[in-house]
């Protein structure tokens, strides 16, 4: 059995979308920060090696853990110390200076670090972990939600205390996407339709109360209806999102030619980068890239069906639906199809730190279908 692992092949359709993604992430990066530092007095390729670094780091993480059997995880020094590191640097965030308004980011010199990408893996790992144990699968699976939330209830008490130190960064879609991540987990483990739309529900009114509890998000959620009416204010970021497109038309202006690039459209870089690709490669350039991530998250919930394994199984939903999750939130941000909520393109928008994690959880991928195709031989 071990020879045959040794031996199995990776799922090469993932490997390569996420190194195609990588790559072309370093081109947009430089293409879309060039001029704006350059603006700012710097030599203009600060975020290209930037993103160099994460690639390439990224792509070592990945290798390394598609060979390190992806069971490891289930260790509970392993599980445990990922969230003890999590809540740890979630709580040092809040003395750090703010940042676009947030304390989202540690500023470790070389990089800013973002401990809530990490603390987002950190759940998804212990929610496998618990969620494969076979006590837990069966009080999971129950058809009673009081059942449900006083067997699990060391766990939802770690879900809270994440999410709760995530939301008050503030990152309300950080939150709402791991909360998305979960359900699906919850619903790979076999949970009852009736409590999963239970507590959906319950989710879906706790973040409503988010929303009306600040005004700048009920602002947002509004102002994405009608961006023209406030076009140079609160619409202002969609407004120049939808220019971009726009102007891309069908096969777009070419790349490096943005305009909305030249200090007029804001985080090119990260939450908009999809606008400046749209403007310079246009809508078959979008149309290409959007079918590689279809592609590569098909292939990822693929690999989660065909593991026998249900912690195997638990854990790559999480990653996939992690990856599908954030990007559907991008695009649709991009295109003005939902309220802005600062979320980047996974693999493509600047950012090492989003980039070395995605790049690890597909090396856990990787490693998870090594040993499926090992089993099937």
């Amino acid at each position: 059995m071990n020879k045959a692992i040794q031996h199995s092949n990776p799922d090469y359709i993932v490997a390569v979308a996420v190194i195609v993604l990588a790559l072309f992430g370093i081109i947009m990066v430089f293409s879309a920060t060039y001029y704006s530092e350059q603006a700012s007095g710097n030599t203009g390729e600060e975020y290209f090696f930037s993103q160099v670094i994460g690639v390439i780091l990224g792509i070592l993480v990945m290798l390394i853990l598609s060979y390190i059997d992806y069971r490891l995880f289930k260790n509970k020094i392993i599980v445990y110390g990922l969230l003890i590191f999590s809540i740890v640097f979630l709580i040092v965030v809040y003395f750090t200076p703010k940042i676009n308004g947030a304390h989202r980011w540690i500023d470790l010199g070389l990089f800013y670090f973002q401990p809530a990408e990490v603390a987002r893996f950190a759940m998804i790992v212990f929610t496998a972990k618990t969620l494969s144990e076979y006590e837990n699968l069966e009080i999971a699976r129950s058809w009673r939600l009081k059942e449900v939330f006083s067997g699990l209830t060391p766990y939802f008490v770690v879900l809270v205390v994440i999410s709760g130190l995530i939301v008050f960064e503030p990152s309300l879609t950080m939150t709402l996407m791991l909360i998305g991540a979960v359900f699906c987990m919850l619903i790979a483990a076999g949970m009852k339709w009736r409590l999963f739309f239970t507590m959906g529900t319950f989710a879906a009114i706790a973040g409503a109360l988010a929303i009306i509890s600040k005004k700048w998000r009920l602002d947002r959620v509004m102002i994405f209806m009608t961006p023209w009416e406030d076009a140079t204010d609160a619409g202002y970021q969609l407004t120049q999102s939808l220019y971009a497109l726009g102007s891309g038309g069908l096969f777009g202006v070419g790349l490096g030619n943005s305009k909305q690039k030249l200090l007029y459209l804001t985080y090119g870089d990260s939450d908009f980068i999809l606008s400046i690709i749209g403007e310079e490669l246009g809508f078959i350039g979008v149309s290409i890239l959007l079918i590689v991530f279809i592609v590569l998250i098909v292939r990822c919930f693929v690999i989660a069906l065909n593991s026998r394994d249900l912690f195997a199984t638990i854990l790559a939903v999480g990653i996939a639906s992690t990856i599908a999750i954030q990007t559907v939130l991008n695009v649709g941000v991009a295109t003005c199809s939902i309220p802005p909520t600062g979320v980047p393109l996974p693999f493509i928008s600047s950012g090492n730190t989003s980039l070395v994690i995605f790049m690890a959880e597909m090396g856990i991928l990787l490693n998870i279908s090594r040993h499926t195709s090992a089993r099937q031989q």
